[in-house]
């Protein structure tokens, strides 16, 4: 039986397509329904995911809107990966509070980017899900959107929406771990525990036993590659607490701005500003969205991705 999705904020340079993909590789027929607010991102996107299932061959149906509210009738699940804003709007929540002294790597999540972030985001978040709650109430909401915990947290208080907070972290580095100690991913598992950009990895297990020593031992032989030294504060951590943080510096050391890992970054005025600053996280991101409107337009043939954690979520 066909089960129909609705994407929200499709502009997203990373979840729309591992999204789309995803949905598409696992098999089954799906409705996949685009919004966005942005006429450019929604073309963009819609285009991209019409020849993602023509490359895959899937029976899935691409339909797309600028208006949620002619597409979430008869939506079995709705994911939100909107920024109200977008990255421009992102920029200057770490931007403007760098005037005042105030650092941030991401600034989507904690402090004071956390906060503007918030301030913007919650009314959308909650008018979505009175939307929701109207026009499709069995249907689970599922969000990716930051800041994770307070946006679910005000549509739970305010709604009687379904709605569960998503984000690939985990996910990811458990396969970043299996890569690490060389094993495959389908023969580890994990035990995850914490806050959205700040969970902890408590247990990892290779084959059903302990991989921690592994894990380790790896850490001493690596200990001078980029796995490694690109993020001291996730070591750091891991060295002191005997469980692996997630998900990457960028977002770790907001939760502990006080603290500097003994790494790359030890001993500069703002450490993992100075390493991961958050002009890397946004050129990527127009890096992607070009590949993206490349591979939408025909500019640039459409290559199947390996990476696929958004969608095993």
């Amino acid at each position: 039986m066909k089960k129909t999705i609705v994407l929200l904020g499709v502009g997203s340079t990373y979840f729309t397509r591992g999204i789309v993909e995803s949905l598409i590789a696992k098999g089954g027929e799906w409705e996949v329904r685009l919004v966005d607010i942005d006429p450019k991102c929604l073309e963009i996107a819609t285009l991209l995911s019409q020849r993602l299932v023509e490359a895959y061959g899937a029976p899935v149906t691409i339909r797309s809107s600028l208006d949620r509210r002619e597409v979430l009738p008869g939506a079995d699940a709705v994911v939100s990966t909107i920024g109200v804003g977008g990255r421009r709007a992102w920029e200057k929540d770490v931007i403007i509070f760098r005037q005042f002294s105030i650092y941030q790597s991401t600034g989507d999540t904690y402090g004071a980017g956390g906060v503007s972030r918030a301030l913007r985001t919650i009314p959308v978040m909650v008018e979505v899900a009175k939307d929701i709650e109207r026009l499709c109430p069995n249907a689970l909401f599922i969000n990716f959107t930051n800041p994770m915990t307070v946006n679910c947290r005000a549509v739970a208080k305010t709604t009687s929406v379904r709605i569960a907070g998503l984000c690939y972290g985990v996910t990811w580095y458990e396969h970043f771990l299996a890569r690490f100690i060389d094993v495959p991913w389908e023969e580890v598992s994990c035990r995850a525990i914490g806050v959205n950009h700040f969970t902890w990895i408590t247990e990892f297990r290779y084959q059903g036993k302990d991989a921690w020593p592994l894990v380790r031992q790896k850490m001493k032989e690596k200990a001078d590659s980029p796995e490694v030294t690109r993020q001291p504060y996730t070591w750091e951590l891991f060295r002191l607490f005997d469980a692996f943080p997630c998900v990457g510096d960028g977002h770790i050391c907001e939760f502990v701005p006080g603290w500097q890992g003994k790494g790359a970054y030890y001993g500069k005025t703002f450490g993992i500003d100075a390493g991961h600053s958050f002009e890397e996280y946004a050129a990527g991101f127009d890096r992607v969205f070009q590949e993206m409107e490349d591979q939408a337009y025909g500019r640039a043939p459409i290559v199947k991705t390996k990476d696929q954690t958004v969608g095993e979520l």
